[in-house]
């Protein structure tokens, strides 16, 4: 996620788009997890799992204040592997925070292999619900259906909102479909024209 994370950021000025052409490279900012030496960007995700709780200090921290926001987090399902994150989803329902969306990306492969495979985390819906949270669960290559999720969880009042959306990694390109192999691996120049081509660019 971070690459659209870096070219919102440009585009709204936070540093120069040229500076994208340094993604990932040694030296560059604008690696694979972003950090706060980033403009815009007020806390690291190095650290798989630290996400919801960090969205749920700042849902709490806003309530206390008085202040009036939405707070979302984005999840991976091998993300949620990590304990952390079920003791900040307890955390969340236990405090009622409405003003929480985590949205999972739930593409079934994680860096290593399937997610299955290595940790089945089914039934999601149902551990969500379990831990005090509102359910919902939508197609994420559906903008229709993801702007209707978010829409109802904003219609959702004391408890926090989960959207499972579920994808295809690297959809819309045939070699790259499903494979775990592409989680962190960047195509070669013919590769890269091959993708570009199957994605109407």
């Amino acid at each position: 996620a971070c690459p659209a994370l870096y070219v919102v950021l440009a585009n709204r000025g936070f540093f120069p788009k040229d500076e994208l052409k340094t993604f990932r490279k040694l030296g560059s900012r604008l690696q694979g997890h972003v950090y706060t030496g980033v403009p815009g960007v007020e806390h690291n995700t190095g650290s798989l799992g630290q996400g919801l709780s960090v969205a749920n200090g700042i849902a709490l921290s806003a309530r206390i204040q008085g202040m009036n926001f939405n707070t979302y987090c984005l999840l991976g399902d091998g993300e949620i592997q990590e304990g952390s994150v079920w003791e900040s989803a307890m955390t969340s329902g236990h405090h009622k925070l409405d003003s929480v969306c985590a949205i999972l990306d739930c593409n079934k492969v994680q860096e290593n292999g399937p997610v299955k495979e290595i940790k089945n985390e089914e039934p999601i819906l149902d551990k969500w619900q379990d831990f005090g949270w509102h359910v919902i669960e939508v197609d994420g290559h559906n903008l229709s259906e993801i702007i209707n999720a978010l829409d109802e969880f904003d219609t959702v009042k004391d408890r926090p909102t989960f959207i499972k959306a579920n994808t295809v990694k690297g959809k819309g390109v045939s070699f790259m479909e499903g494979q775990a192999k592409w989680h962190g691996k960047a195509p070669d120049k013919e590769q890269l024209a091959a993708a570009l081509k199957e994605l109407g660019f």
